[in-house]
């Protein structure tokens, strides 16, 4: 998978303001840490992994391996806007699926970036070979769900009572699935 040569990559947000597209590098980790302290609990609450937990960040900084996880930021004047990434496993039942996720801060949903994302990692996947991208995703995260529907995800499954949230509430999970070339 060729990925250094797409990177950093400038994109028109629909605002018409600009961000830079980049992988995450070693330095990252307190600029990622503050990207993440920013978010509303709303905005974090169904991430996989405690992203107030500073050693989970240094962690993931530290261990890059860009052909298991794809950690792409973007950012607008020099700061991080948003984080995605895109899993997948060299072997194995799944070595044919990648799995998407994307978090934009707050004070930039609705300009495209998601979507921007998103599609950057539809493009990656199909030059890797993969066959099917997947995202899980709280029924409640109706515009996501929505956004994805239109990048051509269709609902794949319900899983019931399948995400907790920090304060123990639980929500059915939607899997969706987008088949690749």
């Amino acid at each position: 998978m060729e990925i250094f040569g797409r990177f950093p990559q400038e994109v028109l947000l629909r605002d018409g303001s600009r961000a830079v597209l980049r992988l995450l590098e070693r330095q990252d980790a307190d600029a990622l840490m503050e990207f993440f302290d920013s978010l509303s609990e709303g905005a974090r609450r169904f991430l996989w992994d405690d992203v107030t937990d500073k050693r989970v960040i240094e962690g993931w900084a530290k261990n890059i391996n860009y052909n298991l996880v794809l950690p792409v930021l973007a950012e607008v004047k020099g700061k991080i806007v948003a984080d995605a990434t895109l899993h997948r496993r060299p072997s194995g039942p799944h070595r044919h699926v990648g799995r998407v996720r994307v978090v934009v801060h707050q004070d930039f949903l609705g300009k495209g970036l998601g979507t921007i994302l998103t599609r950057t990692f539809i493009e990656i996947a199909t030059e890797a070979k993969l066959k099917i991208l997947t995202c899980m995703l709280a029924e409640e995260e109706v515009e996501a769900i929505q956004t994805l529907r239109g990048l051509g995800f269709r609902m794949a499954a319900i899983i019931p009572n399948y995400f907790m949230d920090p304060k123990g509430r639980i929500y059915n999970t939607i899997m969706m699935m987008r088949k690749l070339g």
